[in-house]
């Protein structure tokens, strides 16, 4: 479809994005689908491919459609792992120094996750004090996490299990972890154009397509009609077979925690795969057309 139609819900994070420009360049083409929400034209999962493919002039965007009130589509979060070290003395002055309080999550009435909270490798735990709904409360969170990084604190991405296996380690010092969102809040977050903070969700996605690998010259030709474009996608994809991969599969450096569907040349050639196919950890798996019925690949 063509990039203008698309909704974004989260805000791209500068650094990400350069590094995904120079792959996309250096590859010339895109890997994998943008998560699209059929019916609101929401981007799901993507927004740095979408940002990063409006940068480099082009019209339009492969994305896989899904139905987002699916049960099996679930809405999780990305957890902020803090390396250097962060006591809560430390924590409470920025809080004081941004109006904002620390409340230990031993006091009473705070367990509501839609609080952004701090939780330290002591076992310690406070919930960051936000006003208004969860929308104000992701407020809160940029402001926080924008302070640590202004003061040299680095910041990683991790599921909620990683981070936490990371704290009980102490491999890292401290998780600063975002509010639960529901699918309604994502959607009209979009909409209404309150984009939210960078990697605020994390959807797990049954059966999502990698490996599509689309040219960047397609995505870029300003020539042709939407028509022709999905035309061309479709010849494309007719060249390849889909493998399915179970829960926890690393494809190019990613780990999916849901099942995907690889798409692969037909000559089954690891020489002839894209670049990160050796990358791949799996059990042995069975080729797959694509189910009637399943989650729709948009083809262009």
């Amino acid at each position: 479809m063509e990039l203008e139609g698309l909704n974004l819900h989260e805000e791209a994070d500068p650094r990400l994005l350069q590094r995904l420009l120079r792959e996309i360049e250096n590859d010339e083409e895109l890997w994998c689908p943008v998560i699209v929400d059929r019916e609101s034209m929401v981007v799901l999962d993507g927004t740095h491919r979408v940002n990063a493919l409006r940068a480099l002039g082009c019209k339009y965007v492969c994305v896989y459609f899904v139905d987002y009130s699916d049960s099996e589509i679930a809405v999780e979060r990305w957890f902020r792992a803090i390396t250097e070290y962060l006591p809560k003395e430390r924590g409470e002055e920025i809080a004081e120094e941004l109006n904002m309080v620390l409340i230990s999550m031993d006091s009473p009435g705070v367990k509501d996750v839609s609080y952004p909270v701090l939780r330290l490798r002591d076992g310690s735990s406070f919930a960051l004090a936000s006003r208004g709904d969860s929308l104000g409360c992701f407020e809160t969170l940029r402001t926080f996490e924008r302070k640590l990084e202004a003061m040299g604190y680095e910041m990683g991405f991790d599921t909620e299990a990683d981070a936490d296996a990371k704290l009980t380690r102490s491999a890292i010092s401290a998780v600063l972890q975002p509010p639960a969102l529901g699918k309604d809040q994502v959607v009209s977050a979009a909409i209404q154009g309150h984009v939210l903070p960078c990697k605020a969700t994390r959807h797990i996605i049954p059966g999502r397509p990698v490996g599509v690998d689309v040219p960047l010259t397609l995505l870029k030709n300003h020539e042709i009609s939407l028509e022709e474009a999905n035309a061309r996608l479709a010849a494309l994809i007719e060249q390849k077979t889909t493998e399915y991969m179970p829960p926890g599969t690393v494809w190019r450096g990613r780990r999916y925690d849901e099942h995907t569907r690889l798409f692969a040349d037909r000559s089954g050639h690891e020489a002839d795969q894209p670049p990160g196919y050796r990358d791949i950890h799996r059990v042995q798996g069975t080729s797959s057309r694509l189910k009637k019925g399943e989650n729709e690949l948009c083809r262009t």
